[in-house]
């Protein structure tokens, strides 16, 4: 009997089934998250346009400091290592995205405004499970992050495609940076190192953004470019800083080309 509640205790859980004291961790912050963004989502949009803009920036800023809260609160030296300042990047990302589109669209179904709450407690569970998940599912969830600040970089390139103003400048060097930082924080590497690459990444991107400002391309195929700019640069040298194989730096290469090719065929039936 003995022997076999031993077996018991120490046959190991499934991953799935470890996730759940983590959301139990700090799940004040979600639970005060929820709410604000539902709120947020569905009077927002209906303000005066003279306040729409800080109101925006104060609900990105509110989610953005409860997912770095969050990532704390449920692992403080994992989060540190892996890159404290930059969880809050997706989550707010996400929501200001979620209160755009909501604006921009006046008949938008109000159903729908579950959908961006859940999206925004989404994304800060999965860089919850990328600090302190089980170790079967952090790389899963890593990748899933950096689609996610993909993705928001991508919209931040768009709109800033061929907007002569300072403020189009501060936000592709901010997205990127933030974005790339979310690829890096993974990497075995001083944060000195880190910042240094990332830093790297943000002129390559601002250079090319700068030279596609110029011409005649469409916002959206700008914004290809660019991501594949910050892809190639971000993941090669996080490639670098973790001493990678030969044919991850080949992989890069391919993946780069092939985002070319597929830039260039939708280019070309547009």
């Amino acid at each position: 009997m003995a022997a076999a509640a031993d077996t018991r205790l120490s046959a190991p859980r499934s991953p799935w089934r470890a996730l759940l004291p983590l959301f139990a961790d700090g799940r004040g912050t979600l639970i005060a998250t929820a709410p604000v963004v539902w709120l947020g989502v569905a009077l927002l949009p209906d303000l005066h346009s003279s306040l729409r803009l800080p109101a925006w920036i104060g609900l990105a800023a509110f989610v953005g400091v409860g997912s770095e809260v969050a990532a704390r609160v449920a692992a403080p030296e994992p989060a540190w290592r892996r890159g404290w300042g930059t969880f809050w990047f997706v989550p707010a990302g996400t929501a200001l995205l979620a209160i755009i589109w909501f604006s921009v669209f006046p008949e938008r179904p109000r159903s729908l405004a579950p959908v961006a709450v859940l999206a925004v407690i989404a994304a800060m569970l999965i860089q919850r499970v990328e600090v302190t998940g089980p170790p079967s599912l952090r790389a899963g969830a890593h990748a899933i992050s950096i689609g996610l600040a993909f993705a928001i970089a991508f919209v931040v390139y768009a709109t800033s495609a061929h907007a002569k103003t300072d403020w189009s400048v501060a936000l592709v060097v901010a997205a990127t940076a933030f974005a790339a930082l979310t690829l890096l924080r993974d990497a075995r590497a001083s944060r000195r190192a880190i910042f240094g690459v990332t830093a790297v990444t943000a002129v390559v991107v601002l250079e090319l953004a700068l030279v596609l400002a110029g011409g005649p391309a469409a916002p959206w195929m700008c914004a290809a470019l660019l991501v594949l700019a910050l892809y190639g640069c971000a993941g090669m040298s996080h490639a670098a800083l973790e001493e990678a194989p030969r044919h991850v730096y080949v992989e890069l290469l391919l993946v780069s080309a092939a985002g070319l090719v597929a830039v260039a065929v939708a280019a070309a039936r547009v």
